[in-house]
């Protein structure tokens, strides 16, 4: 029994049955002699609802989720590099994907018997989106063992073993056990350290934390110019938008200047059609009275 078959089989599984498989396998490690291992699978954390249901869609739709990890380091190059039209277009690419799989998220654990609240919805999506700007977060979530939902506090110095369970070998995580010492022997005396390895070795992680720091204020500074790089497109766009609204707004008025025009036209021909109407009902009566007279005429003539 190995530790990374364990923990698969477990984080794999339906949530309710977690906790009831897990100390079964710890158990049967206990059985097997293996103490170390049963130690280990005993602290296996059981998962969130919202890391569950990440796991299942993990393992169930790899594909899916690896283009949505692309996708992220895609976003993360674009940002690096300060293309502000290939983050505008990442970014409705990313809100687009990022519906389209909490959605799957919710259908995948409906499929497994578990509804996905609101709540739930919300702490899958800020996983999603950790998971797409920070390298950690992404390896968490592509190894299909979260524990625990990933918010975007935090990320620059996010461990992945403070979100997903640990699927390293078993001698690596269990300490080696300390020399014994033999009876009647005095025991060898550590060595002193040498005071400038002690200097030598501050002066390194300081300089680690230096480096770091610098390159945290780096991305920051390009984030920012990015930001401001969009929000001056943005301003550009809501400019030509408006621009173009007042033109509208001045056709519009137009139309309803001509059309108000041409209705007034409308009722004076209407006025005038049925005025013309009287007219002709009434010459039509007096042709109508002539040919009357005219036919009494002819007939007192002719007697």
């Amino acid at each position: 029994m190995e530790l990374g078959a364990v923990a698969d089989e477990l984080y794999a599984g339906r949530l309710e049955d977690f906790t009831p498989q897990r100390t079964a396998r710890a158990k049967a490690a206990r059985a097997d002699g293996d103490k170390a291992l049963a130690a280990v699978v005993g602290k296996l954390r059981k998962p969130s609802r919202s890391a569950w249901a990440i796991n299942m869609l993990t393992r169930s739709s790899t594909a899916e989720v690896e283009r949505l990890l692309e996708l992220g380091a895609a976003f993360r190059q674009a940002q690096d590099d300060l293309d502000g039209a290939e983050l505008r277009e990442l970014t409705r690419q990313r809100q687009t994907l990022i519906a389209a799989m909490v959605e799957q998220v919710r259908t995948t654990a409906g499929e497994l018997g578990q509804s996905i609240s609101d709540a739930i919805a919300t702490e899958v999506e800020q996983t999603f989106r950790a998971a797409m700007a920070d390298p950690d977060a992404a390896a968490a979530v592509r190894g299909g063992a979260l524990t625990t939902a990933i918010s975007g506090s935090g990320l620059g110095s996010l461990k992945i073993s403070d979100v997903a369970a640990s699927t390293t070998p078993v001698l690596e995580l269990v300490p080696a056990p300390a020399p014994t010492r033999r009876r009647g022997r005095k025991a060898a005396e550590p060595k002193g350290e040498d005071p400038d390895d002690e200097n030598t070795a501050a002066r390194q992680e300081h300089e680690r934390a230096a480096k770091a720091a610098a390159d945290r204020v780096e991305r920051a500074e390009r984030a920012a110019a990015v930001s401001t790089e969009q929000l001056t497109a943005a301003g550009q766009a809501a400019e030509l938008a408006g621009t173009r609204r007042d033109e509208l707004r001045a056709a519009l008025e137009g139309l309803r200047e001509r059309l108000a025009a041409t209705e007034e036209a409308l009722r004076a021909a209407e006025e005038s059609l049925a005025d013309a109407e009287q007219d002709r009902a009434a010459a039509k009566a007096a042709a109508a009275g002539a040919d009357q007279a005219l036919d009494d005429a002819r007939a007192a003539s002719s007697g």
